[in-house]
């Protein structure tokens, strides 16, 4: 059930960077390149947190309360950096500056962090 939420999630997040980049007049490339970028860095950063919680589930269990704390600052740091380096990323990747990268940004990064730091909160 877990895995099929976040395959949704996923789905959906491509949707909504397709739809603003064809809306925006985005090139194809760039949209794909940002929607790789995400989920590039997605899987390199929760594989590290998936080995660190293997390890403290195994070993050291008295750690797992302050862990989940740690987390619940580190993984919204982590998208918050995620989502300037993507910005970044994207920002190279075009031919011009306008005001259409930042509503773009703001559609499929910038919203989407903040209703989940939110709903963690």
């Amino acid at each position: 059930l877990i895995a099929a939420a976040f395959l949704a999630l996923t789905f959906g997040k491509y949707l909504l960077v397709t739809i603003s980049a064809i809306l925006l007049n985005i090139k194809k490339e760039v949209a794909g390149g940002h929607f790789y970028e995400y989920i590039r860095l997605n899987m390199i950063f929760y594989l590290i947190i998936s080995i660190i919680i293997c390890y403290i589930y195994t070993s050291q269990f008295y750690m797992s309360i302050t862990f989940i704390k740690i987390m619940r600052v580190f993984i919204p740091g982590f998208h918050i950096i995620q989502a300037i380096l993507v910005s970044f990323y994207v920002n190279r990747q075009l031919e011009y500056r306008s005001l259409y990268l930042f509503y773009y940004l703001c559609i499929v990064e910038l919203i989407p962090l903040l209703i989940g730091i939110k709903l963690l909160i």
